[in-house]
């Protein structure tokens, strides 16, 4: 499936702090993911912040939650290349649970409908709900490195 190969791409975006302005520069990209279901995906560049962002107590874990996103997010992108739903399955339910100790419930909803979609074995819908996540996950990043 063409999945690996748009993830792949998407992740390098992200990971050079890509904007909008630079999808528009890779046509093919930019089609695939229009593609995608937007029920969540936005195209949005805004920074996404936890809503427990202004508790102190809570920061080194905040951290270290948002610092794993992007090694999270590759082995789950890895596990749907590799058709592994059972695995897939527990990886994106744990995601979801921390997403949700850390304050940030729309990554929460996202991870946990890549879990029933995997569940399910409906490699379309891992893979709409994968593209969704990666734009909320650089989201998120992009507010973590924005409020240090």
């Amino acid at each position: 499936m063409p999945g690996v190969a748009l993830y792949l791409q998407v992740s390098k975006l992200i990971a050079s702090g890509c904007r909008s302005g630079a999808l528009s520069a890779a046509p093919c990209l930019q089609s695939k993911i229009a593609q995608a279901d937007t029920t969540r995906m936005s195209g949005d560049t805004t920074p996404m912040y936890s809503k427990l962002g202004d508790d102190p107590e809570v920061a080194a874990v905040l951290e270290a939650f948002v610092e794993t996103l992007a090694p999270r997010l590759d082995e789950l992108q890895d596990l749907e290349a590799g058709s592994d739903y059972e695995t897939l399955d527990r990886h994106a339910a744990e995601l979801s649970v921390d997403a949700i100790k850390t304050g940030f419930d729309l990554l929460s909803d996202c991870a946990s409908s890549i879990a029933d979609a995997a569940r399910d074995r409906d490699r379309d819908l891992v893979y709409k709900h994968l593209i969704d996540l990666t734009e909320m996950s650089w989201r998120i990043r992009l507010g973590h490195r924005g409020a240090a």
